[in-house]
């Protein structure tokens, strides 16, 4: 058995997540568990990639495996022959996110950096230019709070639980980051993306101020949006369900935080200058 600590959660394991650099825990009780169920026969491989419920639901990835996941519990059913740290890297990703989505948490697809006392969270699809705008604000002296998934908790403020301080990046976004910053990992994701380890990144809950969703262009701005664009864009880009809970945890986020749209340009030149219009706002 292996014992981890992420997002503030207790994960009781069977399989090792070591390559992951997660802090390992000592604890009498854990909040999460995952179980190792064998290898995954054909026969058991679903039609659909994913399937999400208020009580839970599924996540296949082809090569890697399959995810059977609630709020307590996620099982995993391997394919013969998936690497472990591609098993690992996939758990981290949306069989975790929907598992604290269950829970408490607003879990949302963006990454989060802390610069000049002040909490930016970029919220996009995948290749969007999240991870690497963080890395951007990073090479200027920001802080990590979290990377690709955002696990926020709603109370009197949004604050966002740190993750792991591991950022994914293409070849633009670790360009920007410096020996003093990260420590480059042996292994690449599955889109050859290259993983760092980050030495300046947040140890505690950071209270979310100014959100951004962001899509690449052919010009770099920033621009108003209306408050049924930013909701349709959270509920898009956020592990929910149709459930009452769900909605409540969006609109608690929605009347908290402030939102805007941004166009990026992929060049640095483009990064520098967007850097210094999100900290005009």
């Amino acid at each position: 058995m292996f014992k981890y600590k992420i997002y503030n959660q207790n994960i009781l394991s069977d399989i090792s997540l070591d390559s992951l650099k997660l802090s390992c825990s000592k604890y009498s009780k854990h909040d999460i568990r995952i179980i190792s169920s064998g290898v995954l026969n054909t026969a058991n491989i679903p039609k659909k990639k994913y399937k999400i419920t208020p009580k839970g639901g599924f996540f296949y990835e082809p090569k890697v495996g399959l995810f059977t996941i609630d709020s307590t519990q996620i099982s995993v059913m391997k394919n013969s022959g998936a690497d472990e740290s591609r098993i690992a890297e996939t758990l981290m990703n949306f069989p975790l996110a929907f598992s604290l989505s269950l829970k408490k948490f607003l879990v949302v697809h963006a990454s989060a950096i802390k610069y000049d006392n002040t909490s930016y969270m970029f919220v996009g699809k995948s290749h969007s230019g999240k991870s690497t705008l963080a890395s951007y604000f990073l090479s200027l002296g920001a802080t990590l709070i979290a990377e690709d998934i955002c696990v926020i908790l709603i109370n009197d403020s949004a604050e966002i639980i740190p993750s792991h301080p591991i950022i994914k990046l293409s070849d633009l976004g670790s360009s920007f980051l410096s020996n003093d910053i990260f420590t480059k990992l042996p292994y690449k994701d599955k889109r050859s993306r290259e993983r760092f380890l980050i030495n300046k990144n947040e140890t505690v809950e950071q209270k979310v101020d100014k959100c951004f969703f962001l899509n690449w262009s052919g010009n770099t701005d920033i621009l108003p949006t209306s408050n049924a664009d930013a909701l349709r864009k959270i509920y898009k880009y956020s592990y929910v369900t149709k459930s009452k809970e769900s909605q409540s945890k969006i609109f608690s986020f929605m009347k908290k935080v402030s939102f805007y749209n941004i166009n990026i340009e992929k060049n640095v030149n483009a990064l520098d200058e967007l850097s210094k219009k999100i900290q005009e706002i």
